[in-house]
């Protein structure tokens, strides 16, 4: 069980455990830059926001490499497949399948760069 994460309103109401928990964790992994914050763990978050500036034929690779790096921590989560982007001027619109072992989850992040 975790804190659930209300993200409309940006609230805290309850908990949460199973498939939303992960969901969850995807979403909060993805989010955070890794190593910024000292509240959380140097393996905690992505670094995707270090794509800033680069060209996209850089990019791309390198949002699959970091999404995978970033989840792949999690016991839970067994693989990342299935990538899909799409590219619009500044920003790259990444959809994805998480794999684990509670079912498998799409998931989405959008990197500007």
């Amino acid at each position: 069980k975790t804190f659930n994460l209300i993200y409309e309103t940006n609230r805290i109401s309850g908990f949460c455990d199973g498939l939303d928990a992960l969901k969850q964790t995807i979403y909060c992994r993805l989010l955070i830059p890794k190593d910024k914050f000292p509240i959380y763990h140097y393996t905690y978050g992505s670094e995707l926001e270090t794509l800033i500036g680069e060209p996209i034929y850089f990019a791309i690779p390198k949002i699959e490499y970091f999404i995978k790096d970033t989840l792949l921590e999690d016991d839970r989560i067994t693989d990342v497949i299935d990538f899909e982007h799409e590219v619009d001027s500044h920003t790259i619109h990444s959809t994805f399948t998480v794999v684990s072992n509670l079912g498998n989850v799409e998931a989405e992040s959008v990197v500007n760069i």
